[in-house]
Formats: C-alpha cells, structure tokens, sequence
C-alpha cells in the first residue's frame, strides 16, 4: 500500500506519544521581535519583525501541500523569525481534527527549520483534552512563544488555557497578538494589536495631526 505522502513524507525525530516533531531548540527565535505582521502582507522584508499566520486557514494551506515551496517562501521573506502556523483548533472540532492540526504546525516549523528558519512556538491550544499534549515538541525553557487571541471570545478559557501552557512550556516571554483582553497572568508578556486595530490607530494619528496643524 502507498504510503500518504502528506502525512509521512518525512518523519521527524519525536520524543512524544503522538509523534509530533521535535523543534530544534537552537533554531528557536531568543529576542522578542519588534512587530508580529502576517504572512503574505506588504511588510514581508521586516527584518526585525516576525511573521505570524495567526489569519484564515486558506491564506497558508500552501505550506502544508506543498513544504518545500512554503519553506522557501518564508525563509526569502528575511524575517527575524516566524510563528508555528496557525491551523485552527476550534473547540468543536473532533478531538482526531485536533490533534491533526497540531501536527501540522509542528510539522511545518520544524520543516520550516530545516532550511534555517528560527520559529516562534505558538500555544494555542483546543479543548482541555487537548492541553497534555498540544504543546509536545515544543522545547522547555524556550526563549519565545506566541499566542493569538482575537477568535477567543472567553477570558477564562483563555487564562486558563495560557496558564497551563506556561506551566508546561516555561517561556521566557510571551507575545499576544489581538486586541488586549483581561488576563490574571503573572509573566512577561507582550501584545501586539491586530492590524485592523494598527490601521485605524494610524488613521486616527493621522487626523489628530491634521488638527493640531489647523
């Protein structure tokens, strides 16, 4: 029988129950990027920033169908470092989608490594089934991790969900990407707006100056 070239064309080293990939730890990102902006966007040649896919699915699907080209494409982008692709761990999602989207990213970072990428592990997490083991891969202690937070909705679930990650993963620091929420979080972390919210501060800066000039 064929083997699914998808889901085994390489496997990469694993430490874990589920066979998720090990990220190289010397291949993580160690300094808090200066802007998070998203793949495929006009600030792609930020060389201090990181790209993130925290966006719709369809946007990056290319990454995983076709890894070589989507490592390349992130890798010319000359980025400081990028973020674990997003796939979406919705909490109503069948606990095997789940764990599939998991993979994915991992996958795709440690990939992504291969041609010498630095990744920024991200956090996002589904159920609470899912809290033992959707942070597998990733290496204690890591420098940076990422987060998005602008499709949840529940602050609890939230705090909860990161506190347990934190626990987990012992970051050094945080980035939250989305707009600020409530969070009874005692560890470094560092928010970055969400673009929309970016543009319109623009816009609003923009006609405070008109105003002062008049």
């Amino acid at each position: 029988m064929p083997r699914n070239r998808l889901a085994i064309r390489t496997i990469f080293e694993s430490s874990n129950e589920y066979g998720f990939p090990d990220l190289l730890p010397e291949l993580l990102a160690r300094e808090v990027p200066t802007s998070l902006y998203a793949y495929g966007s006009g600030r792609m040649q930020d060389t201090s920033g990181a790209i993130h896919f925290f966006v719709e699915d369809f946007k990056f699907a290319g990454m995983w169908h076709y890894p070589e080209r989507g490592a390349r494409a992130v890798l010319n982008a000359n980025s400081a470092a990028i973020c674990e692709p997003d796939f979406s761990l919705w909490l109503d999602m069948p606990l095997a989608e789940q764990i599939h989207a998991i993979y994915q990213r991992r996958w795709c970072a440690r990939k992504w490594q291969e041609y010498g990428c630095k990744i920024i592990p991200i956090l996002s997490a589904g159920t609470e089934a899912t809290w033992s083991f959707a942070w597998d891969g990733i290496p204690k202690g890591c420098p940076v991790v990422a987060v998005q937070v602008q499709t949840i909705a529940d602050s609890g679930y939230l705090t909860a969900m990161l506190q347990a990650a934190i626990e987990t993963v012992q970051p050094q620091s945080v980035l939250i990407y989305g707009k600020r929420k409530p969070l009874e979080i005692d560890f470094p972390c560092y928010w970055f707006p969400p673009f929309t919210q970016q543009l319109q501060e623009r816009a609003n800066g923009k006609r405070q100056n008109v105003n002062r000039r008049a």
